[in-house]
């Protein structure tokens, strides 16, 4: 199921607007992403007038370029090649977390990261990352390397030491990718605590933290500058604050109108209009349990249990 609308953000051609100083956005929002994976755009004369994000620099979010195996591994790899090409092309400069957190980017630079540290990573993302100079940030569940299940194979820890070398940043994305928002507080806790300890075993001193499904509130946020993060990540919720920093969420697989869109400076100003038009039942919310079955025993859960997935 789908549903789409669609957002005009200026005038057209009556009603004493300009024809040269319209803009015009027209956005299919997916209830199954819960974010706009198609869309075209038309920006002319003035453009868009967003306060909101104008000088920030451009965080991207990938997971699985293959998309669980559904996109075979060297059309993945070909298709990404040619995204971050189109992103260089269009003046956009790929830095580094550090040059991030040290608030030295504007809004024409680029920070790339990964979550969950599948194995994709290492065999389909990472070599095309080092053909144009990239060093992105993976984002690592703890208790999940080297793990399997039916939908994901994850990196061990041997592979996220080699790509670390290799100048991959490594953060934290909790211990077993549940949502931090939905569990007791004194499990929130353990969760942050225990996959600290982990990543300490493991040589490791992540400084950020991706919440998992972007999920958090004001409580897991104390707990992770408590913690001593320097920063939380979300996927494209938040952004009050530098513990809940926005994401571009993409697949690697945009079409050039939907990569415009995401990269777009009043991006996140648009998405929310867009979404303020469509009925909350429409639109699909983050499973309060982990999307996999790993979460689901994290909680202490059966597959027979009704809020497993």
């Amino acid at each position: 199921m789908r549903m789409g609308c669609s957002l005009v953000v200026g005038g057209g051609r009556g009603g004493g607007v300009a024809a040269e100083s319209r803009a015009c956005v027209t956005m299919v929002l997916w209830c199954d992403d819960s974010v706009a994976h198609r869309a075209d755009v038309g920006l002319g004369g003035r453009g868009i007038v967003d306060a909101r994000g104008m000088s920030e620099p451009k965080l991207l979010l990938y997971h699985d370029l293959t998309r669980r195996g559904a996109v075979p591994a060297e059309q993945a790899a070909a298709r990404f090649d040619a995204q971050l090409t189109a992103i260089s092309s269009a003046g956009f400069r790929f830095r580094t977390m550090a040059e991030y957190l040290a608030g030295e980017l504007g809004s024409r630079d680029v920070v790339v990261t990964f979550d969950d540290a599948l194995r994709s990573f290492v065999d389909v993302a990472w070599p095309v990352l080092r053909r144009h100079t990239i060093s992105p940030t993976l984002f690592v569940v703890s208790e999940f390397a080297s793990r399997t299940d039916a939908r994901h194979v994850l990196m061990a820890w041997d592979d996220v030491h080699a790509v670390a070398e290799q100048g991959v940043t490594v953060g934290c994305h909790a211990a077993s990718h549940v949502p931090l928002d939905q569990i007791p507080a004194e499990k929130m806790r353990g969760e942050i605590v225990r996959s600290l300890a982990t990543f300490e075993d493991q040589g490791f001193s992540p400084a950020t933290i991706a919440y998992p499904f972007g999920r958090f509130n004001a409580e897991v946020k104390a707990a992770v500058e408590t913690a001593g993060f320097e920063a939380a990540f979300t996927v494209m919720n938040g952004g009050a604050d530098r513990f809940e920093i926005r994401r571009r969420l993409l697949t690697g697989g945009e079409s050039a109108a939907q990569l415009r869109l995401m990269l777009a400076d009043g991006f996140f100003g648009l998405r929310d209009a867009a979404r303020a038009l469509v009925p909350r039942r429409f639109l699909k919310q983050e499973q309060p349990i982990a999307a996999s079955r790993w979460g689901a025993r994290a909680l202490g859960l059966s597959e027979s249990d009704p809020d497993a997935p």
